[in-house]
């Protein structure tokens, strides 16, 4: 998945798959080039789903699928905190099919 962080002016791609499985590595456009983040975040996954948090300025993750079904929630902050931190379980159910939404409104 792949989302927009407005707060670093950066996009940000995490995750996905290939043809030995689901990737693992974050990797950030600038405009310019690809720069692969440095290891450490979520564990390897396809079909998740990332959205922008507009009044907090971090990027969240959540749910996919590896070998089961993920339910899991990560958030990317700023640069100098380094790549994605846990913050706890998402909703159950996920099914590998993680749409989400960022309702401004709502905190």
């Amino acid at each position: 998945a792949m989302v927009f962080h407005g707060a670093l002016g950066l996009s940000l791609l995490f995750g996905g798959a290939d043809a030995t499985g689901p990737l693992a590595d974050t990797w950030i456009w600038d405009g310019t080039l690809w720069h692969a983040e440095g290891p450490g975040g979520p564990p390897s996954r396809s079909r998740h789903a990332m959205v922008y948090d507009t009044l907090r300025g971090r990027a969240l993750l959540f749910g996919g699928k590896a070998a089961s079904l993920l339910a899991d929630t990560w958030e990317y902050g700023t640069l100098l905190e380094g790549s994605f931190a846990t913050t706890g379980p998402g909703c159950t159910g996920s099914h590998g099919k993680s749409p989400v939404l960022w309702h401004r409104g709502r905190p």
